[in-house]
């Protein structure tokens, strides 16, 4: 491109000292300094200097362009009203400074037209009037401009689009200086009403008089950041519930230069969530409705069976005629029968509040097959029907499970598979490794098989199917269902034919752990050693028929004292007087609570050593922790199990001499 030099003016040689700077070299290093592009021109309007940045700009070298009319730079649209006559031109000419605001425009010798800023000055020489333009590309310029529109128009059409959110802005005073349509509609002012107000208008009058809205203010250039969920005021003097979001604008030295505040109306959240808030309460206090009413119905029904029962083994004990000893178990069957359905109705509601505990360990499946098998033989040897396991694997492996609630599962499924077999019918057994990790538990009949209508209900509680004469509640297979779900498998049909019908109980198959003892049946013809114990017993129950029952329980127990209590403040008076060796305590008393009971006898120092052993009717967990917790050694529920009583008394009270 070069530099300029006095060869680029078309002015004879005497006239070095141009426009009075001296030599030609010295206006030439003058204009290839300046910043911007310089275009001389004289009164004809005839380009006479250029400087280095013009022809980088234009795209003509200096040749092309000195000597050229000025409207080689110019658009051709811009030419047409370019003065013709090089006075008028000139006489038009007014001086401005770069930036004036006026659209203005150069054209490259390639023809491409760009936006320029002029600067233009008029200057008296020696030679005429001459005009000095200095010219800046502002395409880059003009080009961010356009994208700062752009930008800024987007935003407003966003915050203005926004009819759920009030977008506004503070200054540094917290002064409204924006006001979108969404606050308009949220809050109720009109832009016109609100601007230029402190926005502690928008709050509540006690809030505005404590200072809240500047602590707002203080908090968000503190921490960058406000946020809260609280009460605002609308125009009309309504309030409602709103989300608030202040952040503060800063500039480059992070000095707050105001504040841009979004508020959402969460009133109908809030009115959702206290619905939601009043139903939770209400389902709570209908959950611990219904755990009291099972606590009630438990102590209740079992009251009255604890006779039964207890005094049916008390016969079965003491009768030596085979038929007497028959009939009375036939009283503890049917009794049995009616405490196994108070149970399953128990568990059920156990499992459907949570209360329902398992214990989750790798178990040995052959003695819970031998224990099954052992209880279902009998009701099986009556109908005639055979009970067979099928390979080896049921006899090796082992399974994650809670020995206790797989018991009752597989109990159920042989005990379903008996019942609802053809006489001399047969059921199998038969483990299966379905995936690596997983064993199925396979009990098949060959009974009538299941209708495809009864098989969507066959887990559903109270669902009762097959013959109406046969025993059962319907709540087994929920149970099963349930059971075998929070022991992390599943249970269900396999298949259901004419032929027969397979369920299954599929879990983790585990390696072998040591396994737990499985508890035997007690044979009940030796009385020999089911009490030898010796001690003073205090037993508080206000229940006549139960404590007839306990005193003929305790007849055959020479070396134990029984002193009883009708009372709980009796029982507490008759304990300090005679500090027994064990205390059996019923739970529902006359006067006093078992709890209250309880908590007397262990805070008394007199009495807070005795052990403590519950006798109650009401067997939900949630009693039995609450007073295990509070220092009972044992809890038993009624009715009575003889055999675990007999096992309790031998534990707590010393052995006869």
């Amino acid at each position: 491109m070069g530099h300029y030099s006095s060869k680029c003016m078309s002015v004879p040689p005497s006239h070095n000292d141009f426009f009075g700077f001296g030599t030609a070299e010295k206006l030439a290093s003058l204009v290839n300094a300046l910043p911007d592009a310089l275009v001389a021109f004289d009164e004809t309007g005839s380009i006479s200097l250029v400087n280095a940045h013009a022809q980088a700009m234009f795209g003509f070298s200096d040749r092309e362009m000195v000597g050229q009319p000025v409207e080689l730079l110019l658009p051709e649209r811009l030419c047409r009203v370019h003065p013709q006559q090089p006075a008028d031109y000139l006489t038009a000419l007014q001086r401005r400074a770069m930036g004036s605001g006026l659209e203005l425009f150069g054209r490259r010798k390639d023809g491409l037209e760009f936006p320029v800023s002029v600067s233009l000055n008029v200057l008296e020489a020696s030679q005429g009037q001459w005009a000095i333009a200095l010219v800046r590309d502002i395409s880059e310029y003009r080009k961010a401009e356009e994208e700062l529109r752009s930008t800024q128009l987007q935003f407003q059409m966003m915050v203005e689009g926004v009819k759920d959110y009030a977008i506004f802005m503070l200054d540094s005073d917290g002064r409204v200086t924006t006001w979108n349509p969404g606050a308009e509609r949220i809050k109720g002012y009109s832009p016109g009403e609100i601007i230029g107000e402190h926005f502690s208008r928008l709050y509540p009058l006690e809030d505005a008089e404590s200072g809240k809205p500047d602590r707002e203010l203080a908090i968000a250039v503190a921490e960058g950041r406000f946020e809260e969920e609280g009460s605002r005021q609308r125009k009309d003097g309504s309030k409602f519930w709103a989300s608030v979001i202040i952040t503060p604008l800063t500039d480059p030295d992070g000095r707050p230069q105001g504040f841009v505040k979004v508020t959402r109306d969460i009133t109908d959240r809030k009115c959702a969530e206290a619905v939601v808030l009043k139903a939770k309460e209400e389902a709570e206090k209908a959950n611990l409705a219904k755990s009291e009413f099972l606590s009630r119905m438990s102590h209740e029904l079992r009251t009255p069976l604890n006779s039964v029962l207890g005094y049916a083994q008390l016969l079965e004990l003491q009768y030596e005629d085979p038929k007497l000893r028959d009939s009375a178990r036939s009283i503890l069957r049917a009794g049995r029968h009616l405490l196994g359905m108070i149970n399953e109705v128990l568990d059920l509601s156990r499992i459907e509040s949570g209360d329902m505990a398992v214990s989750i360990e790798p178990v040995e499946f052959a003695g819970i097959l031998d224990q099954g098998i052992r209880l279902v033989r009998p009701i099986a040897d009556a109908a005639g029907i055979s009970v067979t396991v099928l390979g080896a694997l049921c006899r090796s492996v082992h399974v994650q499970a809670d020995r206790q609630r797989l018991v009752q599962v597989l109990i159920n499924l042989l005990i379903n598979a008996v019942k609802y077999n053809r006489e001399k019918g047969q059921v199998t057994i038969q483990c299966v490794e379905t995936r690596v990790g997983t064993v199925r538990i396979e009990v098949a009949d060959t009974g009538h098989g299941i209708s495809l209508a009864d098989q969507s209900l066959l887990f559903q509680p109270f669902q009762r199917f097959g013959d109406p004469g046969i025993e059962g509640s319907g709540l087994g297979l929920a149970l099963s269902k349930r059971f075998t779900t929070l022991m992390g498998g599943t249970v269900g049909l396999l298949t259901s034919s004419p032929q027969g019908s397979t369920f299954f109980i599929e879990l983790e198959q585990v390696g072998p752990n040591k396994p737990a003892p499985v508890p035997q049946t007690e044979d009940l013809s030796d009385t020999s050693t089911f009490c030898n114990s010796r001690g003073t017993v205090l037993y508080i129950e206000d229940n006549p028929s139960n404590m007839a029952l306990l005193e003929a329980v305790l007849a055959s127990c020479p070396g134990i004292t029984l002193i009883p209590a009708a009372q709980g403040t009796l029982g507490i008076e008759l304990a300090r007087k005679h500090r027994p060796s064990l205390i059996l305590l019923d739970v529902h008393l006359p006067d006093l609570m078992g709890d209250v009971v309880l908590e007397r006898l262990k805070l008394s120092p007199e009495t807070s050593s005795i052990p403590v052993v519950i006798l109650s009717a009401d067997a939900t967990t949630r009693q039995r922790t609450a007073l295990l917790a509070a220092g009972a050694v044992e809890y038993l529920t009624k009715p009575l199990d003889l055999m675990r009583l007999f096992e309790v008394l031998n534990q707590q009270l010393p052995e006869q001499s």
